[in-house]
Order: C-alpha cells, then structure tokens, then sequence
C-alpha cells in the first residue's frame, strides 16, 4: 500500500530534472562563462596588437616606398596652411 501512495503523490518511474539540478546547471555555465571571459578578452586585445603592428609595418613599407620613388621625399600634412614645408613641397609637385 506505501507504494501505491507514493506513486499518487507524485513519485513517478522516470526521472525528470527538477527546479533545484536546473539552478545547480545555470550556475554552473555562469561560473564557466565568468572564467572563459577574462581569457578572451586578452585573446581580443593581442589581436588588435598583432594587427596594429602589423599596420605600422605595412605604413612604413608605403611611405619607404613612397619616398624611394619620390627623390627620397616624404609625404608632409599639416593642418596648417601656409607652414613652412608646404612651400618646400609645392616646387616637387
């Protein structure tokens, strides 16, 4: 008779996840994911090193070209009008 009970009071054969394993699971994957994340932000951050650098090393391949073409002249910008490299400039162009 407990068995018949227990089985109308809930208790089945097959096993079901509760509300308490589905916390247990969730905490779990937030704790792995607060671990993983550190981690891929330093992947993230020597990326966009490595990419910067590799920038700075093709922009120096660009202006040694540029200026092996150019009388070994170097591209000037300026911000200011009238400064006193872009009169020096103006004669080569």
């Amino acid at each position: 008779m407990d068995m018949q009970n227990s089985t109308r009071l809930g208790a089945s054969s097959h096993a079901a996840f509760t509300l308490i394993d589905l916390l247990v699971v969730v905490v779990l994957l937030a704790l792995l994911v607060a671990t993983i994340l550190p981690a891929l932000a330093k992947t993230s951050l020597s990326s966009k090193a490595s990419q910067c650098l590799s920038n700075n090393r093709l922009l120096c391949a660009a202006w040694r070209t540029y200026a092996d073409d150019s009388r070994d002249l170097i591209l000037y910008a300026s911000d200011n009008p009238g400064a006193p490299n872009d009169a020096a400039l103006s004669s080569y162009a």
